[in-house]
C-alpha cells in the first residue's frame, strides 16, 4: 500500500506499507533529515521481519547545486 498526500504546493506526505516475501531483517530502523538536495525532507523506515513501514515528508522540487537554490518551474521546463 502506497499513499501520497499533498500537504502544500511543494510538500508531499508519503506513507507506505510492504510485506516482503522473505524475512531478511529482524529489525531495521532508518532516520534521515535532508536539506538543500533533491526531494529534501524527513525519511523514516522501519522493518520488522517481513513487514516494512515507510514515512516521508519531502519537498517535490529539485535543488540547483550550481546556484544554491530550488529550481523553479521555468528551470524544469528548460531541461
Amino acid at each position: 500500500m502506497n499513499k501520497h498526500i499533498s500537504l502544500s504546493k511543494n510538500k508531499t506526505l508519503e506513507v507506505q506499507f510492504e510485506l516482503w516475501d522473505e524475512d531478511t531483517n529482524w529489525f531495521e530502523f532508518h532516520f534521515e533529515w535532508s536539506k538543500k538536495c533533491d526531494h529534501a525532507g524527513l525519511d523514516i523506515r522501519i522493518a520488522l521481519w517481513k513487514f516494512a513501514f515507510y514515512f516521508s515528508i519531502c519537498d517535490n522540487r529539485h535543488w540547483n547545486f550550481n546556484e544554491n537554490r530550488w529550481n523553479t518551474y521555468d528551470d524544469e521546463k528548460k531541461c
